[in-house]
């Protein structure tokens, strides 16, 4: 698997996806930042439009999912558009809440990880958290530990895909976008599940279904 130009490690290759997302032209905030390290995961796609905060030149994504099925402890989650990312059980599950404040600090643990049996396109993660169906959650890496509430879109896809994430050199860089009147196609985005919590908290760039 290959990664985005903005990617780096010691296997980085150019290459990547892209889903057009905005309307108009845009204009990112003039500094960016890096990826933060604790989401430096092999296989991770963060797609344009993917919900952020940026400060101090860090982005934190927020890995919004969708609950499909919650029964006996367990969520099933649809991760699809993350790309390969790698869960295991060091990686939590947290709550969104409707200003987009991700619960990082009180996240649950995952205990256990299963493809689904009905899904193999879906994982059921054991875990503490609660959700209902058709609600979304984020993913939460070991490390991370401070709340976070999103204040920006990301502008471009980071897809890390194969580098060596434990190499001192790898990283990631990105454009934040947190201003944008012509629109953002919000159901392309990973941040579709959560577009009124979005537009709370991000609430001059437009959203626009499309």
């Amino acid at each position: 698997m290959r990664s985005s130009f903005n990617a780096f490690g010691k296997f980085a290759l150019n290459g990547g996806g892209h889903t057009p997302i905005w309307l108009g032209t845009v204009s990112p905030l003039a500094i960016g930042g890096t990826l933060d390290r604790n989401y430096l995961a092999k296989g991770a796609l963060y797609p344009a439009g993917t919900p952020v905060y940026l400060a101090d030149k860090v982005i934190t994504p927020v890995i919004a999912v969708e609950v499909t099925n919650a029964a006996d402890g367990v969520l099933t989650i649809d991760a699809r558009e993350f790309g390969g990312i790698a869960l295991d059980t060091t990686w939590k599950v947290a709550t969104i809440g409707a200003d987009g404040k991700v619960g990082i600090a009180a996240a649950s643990a995952i205990t256990a990880i299963a493809v689904n049996a009905s899904d193999s396109n879906l994982i059921d993660v054991t875990t503490a958290a609660t959700a209902e169906a058709g609600a979304s959650v984020a993913l939460v890496p070991a490390a991370a530990s401070a709340d976070v509430t999103p204040n920006g879109y990301l502008y471009n896809d980071i897809w890390l895909g194969d580098i060596d994430v434990t190499d001192e050199s790898a990283g990631a860089t990105g454009a934040v976008v947190n201003h944008h009147p012509e629109g953002i196609l919000i159901d392309r985005t990973p941040a579709r599940g959560i577009a009124a919590a979005m537009a709370a908290a991000v609430p001059y760039v437009q959203q626009i279904n499309g």
